[in-house]
């Protein structure tokens, strides 16, 4: 499955990401810093600054959107 995550460097996204890619998943990651998250996340995960940058949205099977605000 490829997944276009945004949020996919916090607590929940990171967790999410690692164990998915385990079972064989294909992360696309939209971030504001695509060098500190390839830093964190598996080598496999493809990082985008923008969704310009990821022009063809048929590519994906599914988004997941985690980015927010932390609560603490």
């Amino acid at each position: 499955m490829n997944i276009l995550v945004t949020g996919g460097t916090g607590l929940i996204g990171s967790h999410l990401i690692n164990e998915m890619v385990a079972e064989g998943h294909h992360f696309t990651v939209l971030t504001r810093s695509p060098e500190s998250a390839s830093r964190s996340l598996p080598a496999s995960c493809k990082f985008v600054k923008a969704l310009a940058e990821a022009a063809d949205f048929s590519y994906f099977d599914a988004v997941i959107n985690l980015a927010g605000e932390p609560i603490a």
